[in-house]
Parts: structure tokens; sequence; C-alpha cells
């Protein structure tokens, strides 16, 4: 019985989407040469090469009923997906290599998007598979709100670590990032990430010309890092049935956004927060307890868990010792590996971060696809926005999840974004209709108290552009 209500179930939201969403025509697979990404033909042999991996072209299918799409996730659950690689290149004087990943092809008005990561790795295989897994993870965050973007990712794998970098080495990252971001030619679009910052963001800017950068550079009072915060609060708040007050949380990682999802939580009436951060003095944030860093943090007894540092720290052993009753991802890969996520999802109810870290690229979609009204956007509407699309796409996931009685992370695809509009061109009919104060004018003020006044010119909103640049397969 329960098995027919959930076909009839899939059957009725394939129905009921199928009318809204239109896929564009796939574009063809494409290899980096010596200065440009040069298209392939479908009857082009395959080549070897050592600074790039040639894109495969899918068979054309017809479109996937829900049906379809659950026994798919159920796979993809299994066995974690292969990304797709764009290109592989060395950078000089040995401090390492840069990859551009897409977890799929890229299509003609679909670019890639996903922030720019510097990090050292124990070794090129772990470079490769969080490289993977984060293009992976950016394509659910894209599907399911609809940005108009492909999941990619920009990993640089540094060969010493990032503290010993200099800012010419960081200048030379950054001019071969805008090379091959020139060489995509619009398929490609970057932003800030672990050890990237605004202020490089914007020299990225320039340096391609005004293009394929996404790091709020037209509205300098908006903060992505506050964004992504202010979604993961929306996240918790429906991961607890809709009200955070009374509730016991344990945040770890009090950086940009950790730092800034603690204190929301703290305001929105939170029993208890309690904080972990290496650096104790981040963790210190008013009305937080500050938890040691050495001490099991993960066995806290709490309603939800937000890990909001950086990637694999919690690992199967760990997972085996949680009892919290959720776990909201706010960064990126927060499990070390696919049996820790399960061993999680056993023990209490994970959201997974594709649809709960989702607050940064709502903003890139904005800033592409709604240019004018990002300029002008209020910070504190624009995460009032992101946490109302947020708290409600985790209400619909976790729905969907508990009525086909399988984890929200297979469920992900039965909550694809039916609406035919990026979310970006939602904003504006969002702010006349249903805007409303949630936390966004207290995340405006906790993020300007935290961040120090910046000196003059230091960020410069890029020209009003007439038409966006978009990425051609005959070009």
């Amino acid at each position: 019985m329960h098995a027919v209500a959930a076909t009839a179930r899939a059957q009725a939201l394939a129905t009921s989407k199928a009318a809204a969403r239109c896929k564009s025509t796939r574009a063809a697979p494409f290899r980096t040469s010596g200065a440009r990404a040069v298209p392939q033909t479908r009857q082009a042999e395959s080549l070897s090469s050592t600074a790039s991996t040639k894109l495969q072209r899918a068979p054309p299918t017809a479109p996937p009923t829900k049906v379809a799409t659950r026994s798919k996730s159920m796979a993809a659950a299994s066995v974690a997906p292969a990304s797709t690689w764009l290109t592989t290149r060395a950078l000089p004087n040995d401090l390492g290599e840069l990859h551009i990943v897409s977890s799929g092809l890229l299509e003609s008005d679909t670019p890639g998007n996903g922030g720019l990561r510097l990090w050292q790795y124990a070794d090129k295989a772990a470079a490769t598979k969080e490289a993977e897994g984060l293009a992976v993870a950016m394509s659910a965050k894209h599907t399911t709100y609809n940005t108009g973007f492909a999941g990619a990712k920009v990993v640089c794998a540094a060969d010493k670590p990032v503290a010993d970098w200099t800012p010419a080495d960081r200048e030379t990252l950054l001019e071969a990032t805008a090379s091959l971001l020139e060489e995509l030619d619009g398929a490609m679009y970057t932003g800030c990430d672990m050890n990237t910052t605004p202020a490089m963001m914007q020299d990225l800017h320039d340096r391609c010309g005004g293009r394929y950068v996404l790091a709020a550079l037209a509205n300098e009072t908006c903060c992505p890092n506050t964004a992504t915060a202010a979604g993961v609060l929306g996240a918790v708040t429906a991961c607890v049935g809709g009200d955070v007050r009374g509730k016991t949380f344990v945040v770890h990682g009090c950086g940009g956004v950790g730092g800034a999802v603690a204190a929301g939580l703290v305001e929105l009436g939170a029993a208890a927060v309690k904080t972990v951060d290496l650096d104790q003095n981040r963790a210190a944030i008013p009305g937080c307890e500050v938890l040691d860093p050495e001490a099991k943090w993960w066995a806290v007894d709490c309603d939800a868990l937000v890990p909001c540092s950086a990637s694999g720290v919690l690992t199967a052993e760990r997972a085996a010792e949680l009892v919290c009753r959720s776990v909201v991802g706010a960064s990126n890969l927060p499990f070390a590996s696919v049996e820790a996520r399960r061993v999680a999802e056993a023990r209490c109810v994970v959201a997974p971060e594709g649809v709960t870290s989702a607050g940064a690229v709502i903003v890139d979609s904005i800033e592409h696809y709604a240019a004018d009204n990002f300029r002008e956007a209020p910070p504190s509407k624009v995460y009032d926005f992101t946490f109302d699309a947020v708290q409600a796409k985790t209400d619909e996931l976790l729905a969907a999840a508990a009525a086909d009685g399988v984890s929200p992370t297979v469920a992900i695809p039965l909550v694809e974004e039916a609406d035919p509009r990026r979310i970006g061109e939602r904003y504006s009919s969002w702010l006349a209709t249903d805007a409303r104060d949630r936390v966004g004018g207290f995340l405006q003020e906790h993020v300007a108290a935290a961040r120090p006044a910046a000196p003059t010119g230091a960020r410069r909103p890029p020209p009003k552009m007439a038409g966006r640049r978009a990425f051609s397969t005959t070009s």
C-alpha cells in the first residue's frame, strides 16, 4: 500500500513539474588547447593529455520521471558520482595544480558556478576526490533552487602550506585562474571559498575584464557568507519544527558562516547555543557557551549539530557517537565518507548541505540574473529572502523523505525547483509580496559590527553591463 502511494506521489510530482521544467540543448564537450577551450565533435577521437581530460557526451534520453529520478538518486547514495574534469593546469614555481571541475556537461545557457578553494591536500588523490565531491555538491544546490547555473568548482591544490603563500604566490594563482576563465569564455563563474577573499575576487574580476566572478562585488554591503548563514538558519528552523526557541544547538566552526549562524540562533531565542572553534576567541560569541575543541563536541546532546568548518570533520567513528536529533550541513562535504553519512543517517535526521547551505549561490543568482535588483538590494532583505527560500525547501525535502521512507539525501531529486524562473529572478516578486522580517536585520548589523571598515576604493562595483555574456557552443 505504501509502495503504491509512493509511486502515485512520484508520478504526480513528475506531471506537475514537467511543464515548468525546460532544459536547453547540451553543449558540445570540449577540451583545452594551448590557449583556448576548443569544442569537440561527437566523432572526435579520444585525446590523451596531462593538462586536461575530455568531456564525454551523454546519449540523448527522454526526460526522466520522478520514479526514475528516485531510483537514480538511491543509486547515487550508494556510489559517489564521478565529476567531469574540464581542465587541470600546473601552476608555475611549483605552487601546485589548478582544477576546474564540473559535475556534468555544461549547457549553452547554464554556465558552471562554484568558488575558488585554496588548500593543501595530503596527496593528489585527496585533492581530486574533494574537487569532484564539491562539484557534485554544487550541482545539488544549483538544481534544487534553479539558480541558472550548473555545479562546478575551482580548486587549487597547493604544494606548500597555505600559510606560507606570499602575495606574489596569490598573484600567480589569480593570473592562472583568469587565464582559464577567459579560455572557457563564459562557461564558468567563480567566487570566494576557503582561503580566498573578496579582495582577491575583485582582483580576479579586473583581470577578467569585469566578467566571470560573482562575489557580491556590485553590492559591497551584502556578504555571501552571511547569506549562507541566513539560509542555514532557515534550514535549522525547518529541522526543529519551525521554531528554534527552547532548543539546544552545537555550531562547529565560528568563521564568517558559523559565527553568524551561532549569533543568529541566539537572536532567534534558542535555549542554548554551544560553539566550537580551534580559535576559542572566535567561539566566544555573546550568548553562547564555548566548548573545548579537543573534547567530543560531536557527542553533545542537542537538537541540531551544525558543522560550519572544513570538509570531512564527521568521520564514521564520530558519526557513530552522535546523539543530536539532526545534522544540518553548512560546510561543503561535512562527512568524511559515504559510510560516515550513512552511519549518521541511522542515528538522526541529516539535512544535506546541497539544500541547507545554498545561500551564496542564491545571492549569485540574484547578482547575475537580476543585476539591477542586486545593486539596489538592502542586505537585510537578501538575507531574509535566503532564509525563507531555504526554510521552505528544507521543509519540502523533509516531507518528501518522510513520505517515501528514504533519507533526505536520497530525496533531493524529488524537490528540484519546478518554477521555471531562476531564483534570482524571483527576488523582486518576493520583495513586493512576501517579504517578512526574519533575521536579516540582525545579521546585517552583526556583519557590520564584525567587519572592519574597508579602505576607500577597496571594492569597486563592476560597471553596469548591457547584457550577459553567455557561453556559446560555436565560439
